[in-house]
This record gives structure tokens, sequence and C-alpha cells, in this order.
């Protein structure tokens, strides 16, 4: 592991997804803590002693690779927080494009970075971010409330490849079925509200609303008729016998 003039560490790694997978583990609990200070998704989560990745799940599609992961933060004043903090990767160059959309200071700043060198690429230099500003990963979470296991070749999660390291299990849980009650291309659009919550909007569907700082599920299925839930996106730990809510999706 290096650290450059940035303060972010980069990893050397193989040029294969999985091998960046392996790196998780390290690499999490050597992000800088200023990072969590300066995402407005965590705002007023306050300082950040220490933290371990507790499980994740990579998604892999075409060329794009995105990681779930659920993150043990240890405050300061000695309270744990569970974070959900979503990742992609995007190749680093001499001459970064500025940023079009106006963003929160602090969303794209860098978690990580990995280097890698192949035959065909040579070496290349990519920079770890949080997913939630990938209008990609925004389309692929809503499609994984679909099946994602031996679909046919124009189903929209045919060429999705999941992989789980067997720890625990993000569930994505709804009351209905939604093959065919959306359009993949639906237009989407992300707010950060006061509170912290990160909302994913669809269209004028659909919000998959994501909390700052995850909570116990406690009986979901009760509150999905009287709310307007449509389903949710659950992480089950087995290890620690609790279940994880991540996200809830509502019309």
């Amino acid at each position: 592991m290096n650290t450059n003039k940035f303060s972010y560490p980069i990893f050397k790694v193989e040029d294969n997804v999985e091998t960046w997978e392996g790196v998780l583990a390290e690499a999490i609990p050597e992000i800088n803590p200023l990072y969590f200070e300066k995402n407005p998704r965590f705002r007023g989560l306050g300082k950040i002693k220490s933290k371990v990745m507790l499980d994740y799940m990579s998604i892999y599609e075409e060329g794009d690779w995105w990681v779930l992961t659920v993150i043990k933060a240890m405050s300061v004043g000695g309270q744990s927080k569970y974070l959900f903090l979503p990742l992609k990767a995007e190749v680093t160059t001499n001459l970064e494009v500025p940023i079009k959309e106006t963003l929160p200071p602090g969303l794209e700043d860098i978690a990580f970075g990995l280097e890698t060198n192949s035959h065909f690429y040579g070496i290349r230099h990519w920079k770890i971010l949080d997913a939630s500003t990938d209008v990609g990963f925004h389309v692929k979470i809503l499609n994984l409330f679909r099946p994602w296991n031996d679909q046919s070749q124009n189903h929209v999660n045919a060429y999705t490849e999941i992989h789980e390291s067997g720890i625990g299990k993000f569930i994505f849980h709804s009351n209905r079925a939604f093959e065919g009650l959306w359009d993949p291309t639906l237009e989407t659009s992300l707010e950060l509200t006061n509170t912290g919550d990160t909302i994913v909007k669809y269209g004028k569907s659909y919000r998959l609303i994501f909390n700052k700082a995850l909570s116990e599920t406690g009986d979901i299925a009760t509150r999905y008729s009287s709310q307007g839930i449509l389903g949710s996106i659950i992480y089950s730990a087995v290890q620690e016998n609790r279940e994880l809510l991540v996200a809830i999706l509502k019309e």
C-alpha cells in the first residue's frame, strides 16, 4: 500500500475484479477518516476513530464494477454505527474532466486508489468513489430487485455477475413482481436531505431511500401497505445475528 499526496491509500493489485474484491477488507480500514466527515451522505456522523468492513457484494457488468459494502464505524466517543458505502471504480487521467453536474462538496472525494498492470493495458490507476453519484449504479441497483441468475440474453440482468463473500447476504425484497413494471431507461436523479438520507429518484414513480446510518430492520413487512413501501434492501449479518435495513423502495 502507498499513500499519495492527496492522503488516500493506493493498493497495487492484479487487473481483475476478484483481486479488487480481495483488497477491500484491507482498504476500507485505511480510508482517511476525513473522507467520512466530508462526504455529505454521512453529514453529522461525527469523527470516526476506526472502521472495519463487515461484508460486501460485488457487481460486475460488461466493464463496470460496483461493490456494496457494510462498514462498522467506531466514533471517537466510542459509539458504533453501521454504514452503507457503495463503491465504483474509474480510471484516473492526467487531465480530469470537470464535473458538469453540481454535486455537494465531498461527494466525489476518492476513498482509495488501485494500481493495476496488465499486458494489454499496461499500468493504470483507478480511483474508487462513492457510487451514489453514478447513474449506471442507480439503474443497476433498481434492476437487482428483479432476478439475476440464469436469465435470457434480452433480460436487463443477463450479463450481470454477482460475487458474494458468503459471510452474509444482501437481500432485495419486494412485495410485488417488478418484471415489466418499469422502464430501465427511466431518468434518475440524486437528492441528499438535511437529515443525511440519500434518495435516488427514478422518473416520477419510484424513490430508493438510503439512511445515513443503518438500523435494525424490525418488522418491515407490516409497514409496506401503510407507508407505500414497495420493497427493501436488507443486509443479513449471519455472524452478528442481526439484519440491517440498507434501503427502502417507495412509490
